[in-house]
């Protein structure tokens, strides 16, 4: 039966390693009210994320305007004759060369108002391009997001919606849990802080205060399913203190199911240790 109790540097129950331990490095000085629990009927007690370096977004590319080479010359010079040469035109002649002369005006400015409208048409294109790209490098898959929104609820203690989120059992599982806390030492939650993908992992940063002190601990949490085809998604824990270096402190799993075309989550499972060697993100 795994072991749990009251980290008082957490400021919240824990899991416990056999030597006493919790996984945040705390030494079994910080370890009370130990008592037996079941890693299958209770989600892992959330902590914060933090963010990793974002990479920049490229640019978005703005087609450069039409060179003057491209655009159409001028009409040749008509050549009119001495009144030496020809006769006086009539009336009637000098209004039909008149309405000649001015056509290829209206011509050369028609093509001037095409290309305008082409050329605006193009720096639109290139404007959505660049923002969808700004938007972000990837992401999509359902499950992991439908993971991370249940995960935040829990995060954040909005345990209703964690509820609507999780199958019966879980949502039964959920209650129990915090039915049975106590008073005396209630749950610190955190505060959601950013979302994004990057290299195929949705990364979920939170953040809480640090309990008995001003300074504020930062949680990394790393949502990936290596399986396209598989319900399980597996998430990895990272925390980060000030003046600190981020480091691996756990990890579980999340077991997807679809209700209704909406995936949700069927049970929660802490990893164990054997289990965490297969990651190098616990090294």
């Amino acid at each position: 039966m795994a072991k749990a109790g009251y980290c008082s540097g957490c400021g919240q129950n824990v899991w416990l390693y056999e030597n006493g331990t919790c996984p945040a490095g705390h030494g079994a000085e910080s370890i009370s009210n130990i008592y037996d629990a079941d890693p299958e009927a209770v989600v892992a007690e959330p902590e914060p994320v933090v963010a990793e370096p974002v990479v920049p977004e490229p640019e978005p590319v703005i087609p450069e305007p039409m060179p003057l080479s491209a655009m159409p010359a001028p009409a040749p010079e008509t050549r009119i004759p001495s009144a030496a040469q020809v006769s006086q035109p009539t009336p009637a002649a000098v209004a039909v060369a008149q309405d000649s002369a001015a056509k290829p005006k209206r011509s050369k400015k028609g093509l001037f108002i095409t290309l305008g409208i082409v050329l605006g048409l193009v720096i639109i294109a290139g404007v959505v391009v660049g923002a969808i790209m700004l938007l972000g490098d990837e992401g999509g898959d359902p499950a992991i997001e439908a993971a991370a929104d249940y995960q935040s609820a829990v995060y954040e203690g909005r345990w209703d919606d964690a509820m609507d989120m999780a199958s019966e059992s879980e949502a039964r599982d959920m209650q129990r849990f915090l039915d049975g806390q106590d008073e005396d030492n209630p749950l610190v939650y955190a505060k959601v802080v950013g979302r994004r993908w990057a290299d195929g992992q949705l990364v979920l940063e939170t953040e809480r205060d640090k309990p008995n002190s001003d300074e504020t601990v930062s949680f990394r949490y790393y949502f990936m399913r290596e399986d396209a085809d598989s319900n399980i998604v597996t998430v990895l824990w990272e925390i980060e203190e000030v003046g600190k270096d981020p480091r691996s402190i756990a990890g579980f799993y999340l077991e997807m199911f679809k209700e209704g075309g909406d995936w949700k989550v069927l049970s929660a499972r802490m990893m164990q240790p054997n289990e965490m060697e297969e990651y190098d993100f616990f090294d």
